[in-house]
């Protein structure tokens, strides 16, 4: 895959880390670099909104649409929902095994769940 594209994944998460103060816009510049120059323009342009929000008094940079690129997975993200949901469906599995392989019949219904 394009590093180009892959990038327009991630852009909507950095974004709003950078409205929540987790992220400097040199951050997000290094990750972009790797964007066609009328791309890098499309995240930047949402990027100086945000800034002029933070700018203000008052101001509320979460208020900014973070998605440029809506459509786009975040391919970080994804995998780490992904790494969550084969360690839960492990301790499922545990768990089932327990009850499959064990005598219940000492606890009482409400005990076992």
């Amino acid at each position: 895959i394009d590093p180009g594209e892959e990038v327009r994944g991630r852009v909507t998460t950095m974004l709003g880390s950078y409205a929540e103060g987790k992220l400097a816009p040199h951050e997000i510049a290094e990750q972009i670099s790797v964007m066609t120059v009328e791309d890098q323009e499309k995240v930047r342009g949402v990027g100086r909104e945000i800034a002029a929000e933070l700018a203000k008094d008052g101001g509320d940079p979460t208020r900014i649409n973070p998605a440029v690129w809506p459509g786009y997975l975040d391919r970080d993200e994804l995998t780490e929902a992904f790494g969550a949901y084969a360690a839960d469906a492990q301790e499922l599995r545990d768990e089932a095994d327990y009850a499959a392989t064990t005598d219940l019949a000492e606890y009482a219904g409400d005990e076992i769940g």
